[in-house]
């Protein structure tokens, strides 16, 4: 259906290059009552599935929708020309112009929610990481009982942690710096 949409709207763009006229103009009425049919119920079942800004988009695109309906439909003679008639493009358009901002505000803020997330998660495990390498540190220069081979396996090992832990603390701080929070750094 998607892929439907998309040749309907490079015939719509090359019908205008090479053959504009009354013909392109009654495809695109015609086009613009059917596109909503497929668009709208696929953008609301990702609403359904959980998409904020799906929610976004469907409102938007249904105030173009409805104002350019009403365009074409007044191009193929079911409405009267009026003032809704012919302005409905323009409303709908600016409606869903800044409906669609909405979206994309919501969504970046949904983006840092979740890199904040990450971020605080990270500080966590890298804090409750070093505690017990603290602990790893100051036995492992005691257990001189162990054979040099089993020692090294828990230097590496010990090590291994402190560059997991510091590097967990480093994308912490990228994250916040990318954030804009320099006080989490």
């Amino acid at each position: 259906a998607l892929d439907a949409i998309v040749a309907g709207d490079s015939f719509l763009i090359l019908g205008g290059i090479f053959h504009p006229g009354q013909f392109v103009n009654h495809f695109t009425s015609l086009f613009i009552s059917i596109a909503p049919l497929i668009v709208l119920p696929i953008s609301l079942r990702c609403m359904y599935l959980g998409s904020r800004a799906a929610g976004y988009y469907v409102i938007a695109f249904g105030c173009f929708f409805l104002g350019s309906s009403t365009h074409a439909a007044r191009d193929l003679g079911w409405l009267p020309q009026n003032f809704a008639t012919e302005n409905g493009p323009y409303w709908g358009s600016a409606a869903e112009m800044i409906l669609l901002s909405l979206g994309l505000a919501s969504r970046i803020k949904q983006k840092l929610e979740e890199q904040i997330a990450v971020s605080t998660l990270a500080s966590q495990v890298a804090h409750d990481i070093r505690s017990p390498l603290a602990a790893l540190d100051s036995v492992i220069k005691d257990v001189l009982q162990l054979p040099e081979e089993k020692r090294i396996i828990v230097r590496s090992a010990v090590s291994r942690i402190h560059d997991i832990a510091n590097d967990l603390i480093g994308k912490n701080r990228e994250l916040t710096a990318a954030a804009g929070n320099p006080e989490g750094a």
